[in-house]
């Protein structure tokens, strides 16, 4: 949209200078000048009203977007931990034999230390770093 935008306005600009020189090159000097003016500020103050209600709020709605999901994730995580720890303390209460099967079906823990984050880089992950040559390379 960025990019767009600023293409189209630049095509706007080239068209008015274009309309500006066909005036000036049939002697009509005033009506040229009133022209560049006139279409110039209002090509300005349109460039202006879409850049600041459509562009840079189009620019950081992805990053915004990706902070409200991580925010629900965590209060859900919470809630898990908060769920997780009830249980556990009934289980201990009831019998110490359940809990290591608790444990296991709250096994969440693993699976999100394990797992990827979702807006997370991959090639940042330290683990998929080849810090040495693979077997099947010859060296």
């Amino acid at each position: 949209m960025y990019y767009m935008s600023n293409a189209s306005f630049l095509m706007i600009h080239v068209s008015n200078f274009t309309f500006f020189g066909m005036f000036a090159l049939k002697d009509a000097g005033l009506q040229a000048s009133s022209y560049l003016a006139i279409t110039f500020i209002a090509t300005f103050l349109v460039k202006k009203a879409i850049n600041t209600k459509f562009v840079v709020p189009s620019l950081r709605i992805a990053l915004t977007y990706a902070r409200t999901i991580d925010e629900k994730n965590k209060a859900q995580e919470a809630l898990w931990k908060k769920n997780e720890l009830k249980t556990k303390r009934r289980a201990l209460r009831e019998n110490s034999d359940n809990f290591s099967i608790i444990e296991n079906f709250w096994g969440y823990d693993t699976i999100t230390k394990s797992s990827m984050c979702m807006y997370q880089q991959p090639h940042l992950n330290k683990q998929n770093w080849e810090t040495e040559p693979k077997p099947h390379r010859s060296k």
